[in-house]
């Protein structure tokens, strides 16, 4: 069986990335120095909340830096397992969805800390304070979406019957003979389907928008495949094109 080639993580993207992470960083840090040196025991708690949480975004984006300063391969497809049937996967890179988690998290800590410092200060603070609650809560649910595996970074799974696509709106499950076409359009794999995929949806509040139910679209920027490359592979799986009781089955050669 013929894998589609991969592609190493380094030039613009990779030093973009670092770059882009390390001017955040400078940026942050010059915040903070410049804010932490207004703070003091009269200061009102909102200020030292948001000092904390700027802090808090640059060590995690430090480490991001770091890791992608590291890495030089994206992941690629792989042997895996989903739902416990075989197969062959592949999904995007951890550093930065992880990243944004954390991010949402500190979000989440901060809103809800600035709500119960509106709170207690009473009057028209507390307007604000309701304000700044729901939106923390909004991003604590994110957080917990990501955690129970709701709201899914984008991959692609091959079985034996099923391609499975996991995007930022749910996941999708169609069977393998349902797939009448496959393409890339610039750095997105896009599988046209014969009729419309199951999906599970993340919840509508915490979702991307959502298109049409019978296209399936994986973002493959941060996969270690082009997408016209895994196109190629796919549609040659699929035996689109060729009689379909040819096709390879997944992690065989």
């Amino acid at each position: 069986m013929s894998l589609p080639r991969a592609v190493a993580f380094a030039s613009r993207d990779k030093w973009g990335e670092v770059a882009l992470d390390a001017g955040l960083v400078v940026l942050g840090t010059l915040l903070v120095l410049a804010a932490g040196s207004e703070l003091s025991g009269g200061e009102p708690v909102g200020l030292l909340v948001v000092v904390l949480f700027t802090a808090y975004a640059v060590a995690t984006t430090v480490v991001l830096a770091c890791v992608a300063a590291a890495t030089s391969q994206l992941p690629t497809l792989d042997e895996a397992r989903i739902g416990g049937e075989r197969a062959l996967a592949v999904r995007s890179w951890p550093a930065s969805w992880w990243h944004s988690a954390l991010l949402d998290l500190g979000l989440a800590a901060a809103g809800l800390a600035l709500a119960a410092a509106g709170a207690s200060a009473g009057g028209d603070w507390g307007i604000v304070a309701v304000i700044l609650g729901l939106v923390g809560l909004w991003f604590l649910v994110r957080v917990a979406l990501v955690v129970s595996g709701r709201r899914r970074r984008p991959g692609l799974w091959l079985t034996d019957d099923e391609v499975v696509v996991d995007a930022r709106a749910g996941r999708a499950r169609v069977g393998r003979a349902s797939v009448r076409r496959v393409s890339a359009r610039g750095r997105r794999l896009v599988v046209v389907l014969d009729h419309d995929a199951a999906w599970d949806l993340c919840p509508r509040p915490w979702r991307s928008a959502l298109g049409r139910l019978d296209v399936l679209v994986l973002d493959c920027t941060e996969i270690g495949h082009r997408a016209d490359d895994l196109a190629a592979w796919l549609a040659t799986e699929l035996g689109i094109g060729r009689p379909r009781e040819v096709r390879n089955t997944p992690g065989r050669a």
